[in-house]
């Protein structure tokens, strides 16, 4: 996660995130965020997007860091159809 770069999401990607639930493994398909098989640690977002969730947890600290916004309501983007993701 960045070295701890982003207070607002949590320190490790292992911790739960409230937006983010564990998915069955979709090993026919692609992490977005890293282009790797989404065979193991997957999660789907309440948009129905699936990531690893170690990509996504990065990707939204990186938002978050970005954006003072984001970082106050504890929120950041699906980086595929920008619907919110709560942390």
């Amino acid at each position: 996660m960045l070295d701890g770069a982003c207070s607002a999401t949590p320190a490790s990607p292992s911790l739960p995130a409230k937006g983010l639930r564990p998915c069955k493994p979709q090993e026919r398909e692609n992490c977005v965020i890293c282009f790797d098989s989404l065979a193991s640690d997957t999660v789907i977002l309440r948009c129905k997007h699936i990531f690893h969730r170690p990509c996504i947890l990065r990707w939204a600290c990186e938002q978050q860091d970005m954006n003072e916004a984001m970082r106050a309501l504890n929120k950041a983007h699906c980086p595929v159809c920008r619907s919110d993701i709560e942390l």
